[in-house]
């Protein structure tokens, strides 16, 4: 696993917490099939951005309106044009572009289907494999009996390493690729990135007008990068708020936690390791990018608690604060500051304060988790109504419960001690 960069720990970084909507309603009208949702495979995405903007929006457009099968689409030049601003005739020349790339194609006899190219089927794309000649294929099988290809036959290695068989090693060394895989590395993404919701302009439309294809493939490929059953968004070891931390008190079998929002940090991770070939550089690449999405609503940060700062540890709860996170995550986070807050002193509040450099949030944790950390989750706003999300959605209930638990402790404080002084640490 990659270890944080430092130079992109931003000290007077700090993500703006927003409040967040339930995503709309949107059914894939003019499709075969229900859903609100639909996919882009990875690979594919990939290559439509290198082919251009309009051509990477297009490319949206039509696998939004596809079939069950994320192939098949009736969309065309119209739904492009209605869809954004991008005018007719460059709409057209921009699914010209996909065709000519590989990415589409027209059905021979048919005046309205296209159908979006699997990804192994699409040149230069990851994955992809051209047929060998005799030649070429015999280059491959030296390389594979584990022989070292001669001076004069390494040009047929070559041929071969630019069709997808072979890699380079080292200098004049090669080696025999795995068979790429057919099955697609979908993208599932709700209708709703690019038909909007209610009066509002649609994301992808957004985004289309910085006129920075890197910035719409950053967007798209976070939802990749997303996982709302399990890490409540994109894991906190991608990017993240980070959080102060110091140790306010103890109490039985808790410890009282304060909490108090500090910098923001990426790891050089996929969506965003590939910045990295950025002439500019790999942070002054893509914290602007961020930002922008940041700007435009279109990712939020929820805080969350969790185990330890590490690649391994879960989840405990989402900690919603005002304006950031669901009603049942806002409830549970207001619930766990007031039990932290009816088990500590006013002096350790404030000695917490001092040390913090603000008030902190504060959380009763069990003692045994002694690696406890505040982070900041990204969270896309817009989401696809899989059943992974539903999943998420149904957690709802645990967390209200978790609240009513936290309650269930600022009764038992109103009667009881205060929790003892200890020596911060964190």
């Amino acid at each position: 696993m990659f270890g944080p960069v430092d130079v992109l720990n931003h000290p007077h970084r700090r993500f703006p917490l927003r409040s967040e909507t339930a995503p709309p309603s949107h059914d894939r009208s003019g499709a075969e099939g229900p859903g609100h949702f639909f996919a882009v495979d990875r690979r594919a995405w990939a290559t439509a951005c290198r082919v251009g903007l309009n051509p990477a929006v297009a490319y949206l457009v039509l696998a939004r309106f596809t079939w069950r099968d994320n192939r098949t689409t009736k969309a065309g030049t119209n739904a492009v044009e209605q869809h954004t601003g991008i005018a007719r005739l460059r709409a057209k020349a921009a699914i010209t572009q996909l065709v000519a790339a590989g990415l589409l194609t027209k059905p021979e006899g048919s005046s309205t289907m296209r159908t979006v190219v699997a990804a192994h089927e699409v040149p230069r794309c990851e994955g992809f494999r051209q047929p060998l000649d005799g030649e070429e294929q015999a280059a491959v099988e030296l390389v594979r009996s584990g022989a070292r290809v001669p001076k004069w036959q390494r040009w047929r290695a070559e041929a071969a390493a630019g069709k997808g068989w072979l890699g380079h090693v080292q200098a004049g060394l090669f080696e025999v690729l795995p068979e790429p895989s057919r099955e697609p590395d979908w993208i599932w993404l709700p209708n709703a990135i690019v038909d909007g919701a209610a009066a509002e302009v649609p994301p992808v439309e957004q985004v289309r007008k910085s006129n920075d294809v890197l910035l719409l493939k950053l967007l798209v490929d976070l939802y990749h990068a997303q996982c709302l059953s399990y890490d409540g968004g994109i894991h906190f070891r991608t990017i993240r708020q980070e959080f102060k931390r110091a140790k306010v008190g103890r109490l039985g079998s808790f410890d009282i936690w304060g909490f108090v929002a500090d910098t923001e940090r990426m790891w050089p991770k996929p969506p965003f390791l590939q910045f990295s070939s950025e002439r500019e550089g790999w942070g002054e690449a893509v914290w602007p990018r961020w930002s922008a999405l940041r700007g435009l609503g279109l990712v939020q940060v929820i805080p969350h608690l969790v185990e330890a700062d590490s690649d391994d540890a879960e989840v405990i709860h989402p900690y919603g604060m005002p304006q950031a996170g669901e009603a049942a995550e806002r409830e549970l986070g207001e619930a766990a500051h007031q039990a932290g807050r009816s088990l500590i002193s006013q002096a350790q509040w404030e000695r917490a304060a001092t040390e913090l450099g603000n008030w902190p949030w504060l959380a009763p944790i069990p003692r045994q988790i002694t690696g406890v950390q505040m982070v900041g989750i990204a969270r896309l706003r817009y989401r696809a109504r899989t059943t992974a999300t539903a999943a998420w959605y149904s957690r709802m209930a645990d967390w209200r419960k978790r609240a009513e638990e936290y309650r269930a402790l600022c009764q038992g404080a109103a009667a009881g001690p205060r929790a003892v002084e200890v020596s911060s640490a964190g």
